[in-house]
């Protein structure tokens, strides 16, 4: 075997079958550019196993604290994130959407596209408007879901 064989397997880890395993052993063995490449590699993956991150015992603690503490403080600011739209803006937003994507059926150069298309023409336009008035919903539902269900009473209990 070649040695950009030997040393994809190497690298790959593959199970080997003890035929394979002995082939890439003789190999490491008679070759010595591949079997530095795999004791350097061997000594990456130790220093990664116990090394790179050292243990933190009461890591989990500290951060579920910290979790908790912020929670609160989460509440208060959920309302305007920074950079964020409030609700009245996602609505306003929501509402030039439709608006926008209604009346572009009004206009002269989309008649004489549909005219050219034929009515076949209609039906990506619609499920086109559809999916993105569906996705805006989505996410505006998606990301205003406390405040929405405390607006309409639908508190879990």
């Amino acid at each position: 075997m070649s040695c950009k064989k030997i040393m994809d397997r190497v690298y790959e880890h593959e199970d080997l079958s003890a035929l394979g395993q002995v082939r890439v052993g003789l190999h490491l063995f008679t070759c010595p550019d591949c079997a530095q490449k795999a004791g350097r590699l061997e000594l990456c993956a130790e220093v990664l196993r116990k090394d790179f991150l050292p243990p933190s015992p009461k890591l989990e603690d500290t951060v579920m604290l910290a979790i908790a503490e912020e929670e609160g403080a989460f509440d208060a600011k959920e309302a305007l994130a920074p950079g964020g739209f409030s609700l009245g803006g996602w609505v306003a937003a929501g509402l030039v959407l439709l608006v926008s994507l209604t009346t572009v059926f009004f206009g002269m150069e989309f008649n004489n596209i549909a005219l050219a298309a034929g009515m076949s023409f209609m039906i990506p336009i619609g499920i086109t408007v559809g999916i993105v008035l569906t996705c805006y919903g989505a996410l505006l539902i998606g990301s205003h879901l406390k405040k929405l269900s405390e607006r309409f009473g639908l508190e879990s209990r």
